[in-house]
């Protein structure tokens, strides 16, 4: 199978093993940046540049650098919107999840995928059938049908 190409902002792509964490190389396009961070209300999430952005990276097979930039968002939301925190703990959770099967550790992978998709869930009962632009349900029945595959987009709302 082929390697996902960067998007057009990644210069390099950091792999879990290769360093220690993304943005490491001096090639890199993140190196001595910080990841972007505007965190929006999630119906302002059309607004987020780095919503938007994990998003792409997530869509494009770069799953570390998406845990990076959620685990991010996650930290601030954490202070002021639970259901948003607890939605962007459950998308680091599936990252996680997707970088451990990667790289061999298949106990830490099924812990992490299924606490990921709990908290989906929970987000599902509590905010309804759609959250940041994702359709919860088909999200959650795409990564349960077929949770080895690399190819389990976040497809985004257009309304």
């Amino acid at each position: 199978m082929p390697q996902p190409q960067p998007p057009k902002y990644c210069l390099t792509r950091d792999l879990p093993g290769e360093r220690s964490r993304p943005g490491s190389s001096p090639r890199g396009a993140w190196h001595g940046r910080d990841l972007p961070d505007d965190l929006k209300a999630p119906d302002k999430w059309r607004e987020s540049e780095a919503w938007l952005f994990s998003v792409d990276l997530w869509n494009g097979g770069f799953v570390w650098e998406s845990w990076e930039v959620w685990e991010g968002l996650w930290r601030m939301a954490r202070a002021g919107n639970p259901i948003q925190a607890k939605f962007l703990q459950g998308l680091v959770m599936l990252a996680g999840s997707r970088v451990h099967h990667d790289r061999g550790g298949a106990e830490s992978e099924e812990s992490l995928f299924r606490t990921g998709v709990l908290q989906l869930r929970s987000v599902r009962q509590e905010a309804g059938p759609e959250f940041m632009g994702v359709e919860l349900d088909a999200f959650v029945a795409a990564l349960e049908s077929g949770r080895d595959r690399a190819d389990i987009h976040l497809g985004l709302t257009t309304g």
